[in-house]
């Protein structure tokens, strides 16, 4: 970790250990003289975390180093029924699958084709070790 490190999650819907990364932060500004700040970009995750887990310390009850937090609604439009199976999860709600057959359509062309219907389901390339995959 140094002032310039930048940790974070999108394709699987779990919550980074800010709280942890706080504690860590705070220990390290104390042995470096960094007076290194905290972002928390927590998508949509932020609009549901406060009430889903109201005892999840990742945002402005950590000042001095959280100083802004970024919210987003994009995946605000999914039936969250879905949190229903997979109760004792921490996290936000995602789906996530690839498509069986991409001789016809890939996730990228479906998550456009999606658009179309003002569903909002974003594709993403996975990272190294899994780049033949992609996943909506």
């Amino acid at each position: 970790m140094d002032e310039n490190t930048i940790l974070g999650s999108t394709y699987n819907g779990e919550f980074e250990d800010v709280k942890l990364l706080n504690d860590l932060l705070v220990e390290k500004n104390k042995e470096t003289g960094w007076d290194t700040p905290i972002h928390v970009d927590a998508a949509s995750g932020g609009f549901i975390a406060p009430f889903l887990y109201p005892e999840l310390e990742w945002d402005f009850r950590l000042i001095p180093l959280v100083t802004s937090i970024y919210v987003s609604g994009g995946c605000l439009r999914w039936n969250w029924e879905v949190y229903d199976s997979v109760k004792g999860y921490k996290g936000v709600p995602v789906v996530a699958f690839c498509l069986k057959d991409r001789s016809r359509r890939d996730e990228f062309e479906v998550s456009e084709m999606l658009r179309r219907f003002r569903w909002i389901v974003p594709a993403y390339p996975m990272s190294e070790g899994a780049k033949q995959m992609s996943v909506l």
